[in-house]
């Protein structure tokens, strides 16, 4: 294993040593994003290590994951591959649901060996979706690279053009097709690993489509914000994640005592 250490916070006496490792590192950057075989000396970029902020990672998870290069302005979103029941506390050892919640998006991007903070996309009785988000991107993608959502709209701005939804859920505005609810450019899909969420399978979410709890779901009580899976009149909103309508969010509801996929952004 060929080990390569970038550490920023060295003296002054390490600044050539650092250039030099910077220097064979945008080698392998170059050759990868060419298309190149990122590899020198018959190491490949699996085999290389580099550490970035006191942590360590493969030269290709570096790369995956945007931690060298420029810095990035995209997000990435995806769905877990387990299903959980209302109760999503339960499955953790957190205090509530909605820790819980984002406890099981860092289990699962660990999973699929993403790094980086995670945050689950759900709504309780006193946050909404849209305010746990940050808005510090220009665009959001699924795990495949595919466009879900960018700042701004995700066309060229003509009459048949879908805005993204987070200009109706951000301080962006709230851009709107004829009153129309806000769509994706393209749909959330795939979870932690790459694999396509088989059709028919849903999110929780908690949310309509504007990112707030729908006025409807009052009495559902989130499933008493995440906490509770018995069976009961009341349901809970869900959302399709092979959808790029409305439905992504809202498509669907089910009772607290049936399982469904947590949607996981990348905080």
């Amino acid at each position: 294993m060929v080990r390569i250490n970038i550490n920023f916070g060295s003296k002054t006496f390490y600044t050539l040593i650092a250039i030099l490792s910077i220097t064979i590192l945008s080698v392998f950057v170059y050759a990868y994003k060419t298309g190149a075989s990122p590899s020198i000396m018959g190491h490949s970029a699996e085999e290389l290590e580099v550490t970035i902020g006191g942590n360590t990672y493969t030269l290709q998870q570096a790369i995956t994951n945007n931690l060298i290069g420029a810095a990035s302005t995209s997000k990435r979103i995806f769905v877990t591959s387990a299903k959980f029941q209302g109760n999503l506390k339960s499955f953790t050892t957190a205090s509530d649901g909605l820790t819980a919640a984002d406890r099981l998006c860092m289990d699962y991007a660990r999973f699929g060996g993403l790094v980086g903070n995670w945050k689950a996309l759900i709504t309780t009785m006193n946050e909404n979706a849209r305010d746990r988000m940050n808005y510090d991107w220009d665009r959001i993608v699924n795990l495949h690279g595919e466009t879900v959502a960018v700042k701004g709209g995700c066309g060229s701005g003509t009459a048949t053009t879908v805005p993204s939804f987070v200009n109706a859920w951000s301080p962006w505005g709230t851009e709107m097709i004829g009153g129309t609810p806000t769509n994706l450019c393209g749909a959330v899909k795939y979870d932690e690993k790459g694999v396509v969420i088989p059709s028919g399978e849903y999110a929780w979410t908690g949310t309509q489509y504007d990112g707030v709890r729908g006025p409807g779901y009052v009495a559902a009580n989130q499933c008493n914000d995440w906490t509770w899976a018995g069976t009961s009149a009341y349901i809970v909103l869900q959302g399709d994640p092979n959808s790029n309508t409305r439905n992504w969010i809202d498509g669907n509801a089910g009772g607290c005592e049936d399982s469904a996929h947590l949607y996981c952004l990348e905080a």
